[in-house]
Parts: structure tokens; sequence; C-alpha cells
């Protein structure tokens, strides 16, 4: 399972970014939407990354 993914020089992206899959505390509209692992923290499902751009950056 993947809870944190940082990509740097891949591509357009030049500096260090990094997605968390990590649940904020305020998040409580759609908790089905979560996954409790018994951690600290819970984790998001799935995540959606819109590509607005004409060419596919990550495939």
């Amino acid at each position: 399972m993947i809870i944190q993914l940082s990509i740097k020089n891949f591509t357009s992206f030049k500096d260090k970014v990094t997605l968390d899959l990590s649940a904020v505390h305020a998040y409580k509209e759609h908790e089905s939407n979560l996954i409790d692992l018994r951690l600290k923290d819970k984790f998001l499902k799935v995540v959606s990354i819109p590509d607005y751009s004409t060419k596919q950056l990550i495939s």
C-alpha cells in the first residue's frame, strides 16, 4: 500500500513533489472513503490527479 509518493527530476517535475494519502482530521464528510489501519492516522482509499496539460505526465 502506498502512503506517500515522492518524485524529483521526472519529466516536468524538477523539484521534489510529494503526494501524501494521509487524511486530515477535519475530513468527516465521507468517512467511508477512509482506511483505518489502527495507526495514528487514517488514509484515503483513492485519489484523483487531473491532467490539465496536453501531455500525459505520469503513466
